[in-house]
């Protein structure tokens, strides 16, 4: 997969759930905002809750992107650079 500015809706959420999970992949979903009426960057409570309900229903776990290189052992990226650059 590759970095996308794309419209979601619950069917391309779906779509792309499930073809992590076939791919024992990660997926990772981000907005600028949470709002009925959405930013251009934004989505929707109800599109949001589908892509988690659906997520959830086929087995995948959810995490904040931290959380998850947490427990992969992967360093948070930055996390190094901020704090030398605030010592």
């Amino acid at each position: 997969m590759h970095l996308q500015k794309a419209p979601v809706d619950g069917k391309t959420s779906s779509q792309w759930i499930e073809t992590a999970v076939a791919q024992s992949a990660w997926l990772i979903f981000f907005t600028h905002d949470i709002d009925a009426s959405p930013s251009a960057y934004g989505t929707t409570p109800d599109i949001l809750e589908h892509a988690i309900t659906t997520a959830l229903k086929m087995g995948c776990e959810i995490h904040t992107v931290s959380s998850a290189l947490d427990q992969s052992g992967i360093p948070a990226f930055g996390h190094q650079n901020l704090e030398a650059t605030t010592s």
